[in-house]
């Protein structure tokens, strides 16, 4: 099975994928896609987690379709505030600036209402793509209550204590 998390970006991603790390059933690894974006190849027992995937989306499906023996998704969540203030404290880099002057070419000049438009947009696609779609959901806010049934969902084996360990720990804060 391939799970693929897919989020905005600055929502905690992670930190969910260190706590993937856990599974000694699955290779889990965050924004290793760099590497595999143009070839969408994901080994299988996988995890990755990813904020670009939301942009693939439709590559994704095509390549691995939407068996539930096959593939999961989840779609990782976080306080759209909290995650809007987390853009702004990166600045204009990243995502944050493809969108705002590649995808949208400039229509705001304020970095505030762009990164909530980000996120409000990104967020919008990934929950019409997985309408009828096997997937999960988890607020990264309550990682602790919600993580745990998606191990389950997926067969997850290893050491979820220690897994859920990683969520008490900030990974990659701004």
């Amino acid at each position: 099975m391939r799970v693929f998390v897919l989020c905005t970006g600055r929502c905690g991603s992670l930190s969910v994928a260190r706590a993937f790390r856990h599974a000694t059933n699955y290779t889990a690894a965050h924004e290793s896609g760099r590497r595999n974006h143009y070839t969408m190849t994901y080994p299988e027992d996988h995890i990755e987690v990813d904020n670009r995937l939301a942009w693939f989306l439709g590559r994704l499906s095509e390549r691995y379709g939407n068996d539930p023996q096959e593939i999961h998704w989840v779609h990782l969540k976080r306080d759209p505030m909290a995650c809007a203030k987390s853009f702004e404290k990166r600045g204009e880099g990243g995502i944050l600036n493809a969108y705002r002057n590649g995808i949208k070419q400039g229509a705001c000049d304020c970095v505030p209402h762009e990164a909530r438009d980000l996120i409000r947009t990104v967020n919008a696609n990934i929950r019409e793509f997985l309408k009828g779609r096997p997937h999960s959901s988890i607020f990264i806010e309550r990682a602790h209550e919600e993580f745990p049934p998606i191990w389950n969902t997926i067969g997850a084996a290893g050491d979820l204590e220690a897994a859920l360990a990683e969520f008490d720990t900030r990974h990659n804060a701004s």
